[in-house]
């Protein structure tokens, strides 16, 4: 659906327009620092254009989130908007009362001629301009639903179950099954942890224990949200920009 540049930003506009805030060849280091050579050596530079777009998109969508609910930018949007809508109603169907209001005697025909002639295109206003405000008004309840789902906790097993997809099916595809599992959990902390995105609670309790945790829910999301109800989750396999170091 078209819709009117009134409508404004979406949620996804946002979240596409948050910045950047990896830096590629940093991020390529810090996982290789903390993987070890060994590890290190299975990762091609593709892999880690995809873990850092994994990575990257997140942190974007994540800010982005968070910045629309904790400073309430929905909210006040809403707010302001409903109120200059419902402005906007009121004083054109108050103005189109007072047109419809003079008694003109016979010979103002010019003067009625003119009245009708304000009346109609006020009217033609009136429906116009109420066109636009329902669909406003649905732009907003979607953008509404969105963010209402987009919890960042949400986000944050959303990334995991990503990264773990990748890294098992991709990077570590044929590893043996008995290293991979202890594996894709090391990498993934080194991606966690070049990403920057544990917090210090998540560091004291030690990064091994909270991604063994992370992704054991984001399997148990996959399998909720997808799985059980016949559905497969599509997650990247190749880079979608270019690969640089």
């Amino acid at each position: 659906m078209d819709w009117p540049k009134s409508a404004g930003k979406s949620v996804d506009t946002y979240i596409e327009n948050e910045t950047n805030r990896l830096d590629r060849a940093i991020f390529e280091h810090e996982i290789k620092e903390y993987i070890g050579l060994t590890l290190a050596s299975k990762l091609r530079p593709a892999h880690v254009q995809v873990l850092f777009e994994i990575s990257d998109d997140y942190l974007r969508r994540y800010t982005a989130v968070f910045g629309m609910k904790n400073k309430n930018k929905f909210r006040k949007d809403r707010k302001a908007r409903a109120k200059l809508m419902g402005s906007v109603r009121k004083r054109l169907a108050a103005f189109q009362k007072d047109l419809n209001a003079p008694n003109l005697s016979a010979d103002m025909s010019v003067t009625a001629l003119l009245v009708r002639s304000i009346a109609e295109k006020v009217s033609k206003l009136q429906g116009d301009l109420e066109e636009e405000f329902e669909t406003v008004d649905l732009h907003q309840r979607i953008s509404q639903r969105m963010l209402q789902k987009l919890s960042l906790k949400y986000l944050r097993t959303s990334y995991v179950a990503e990264l773990n997809s990748y890294v098992e099916d991709v990077v570590l595809r044929t590893s043996p099954k008995k290293q991979k599992g202890a594996n894709a959990e090391k990498l993934i902390a080194g991606v966690m942890s070049a990403a920057m995105v544990f917090s210090a609670a998540e560091k004291a309790e030690g990064l091994d224990q909270c991604v063994h945790m992370a992704r054991w829910r984001a399997k148990k999301f996959i399998k909720e949200e997808y799985y059980d109800n016949g559905e497969f989750p599509v997650f990247r396999s190749r880079p979608k920009r270019k690969t640089t170091v």
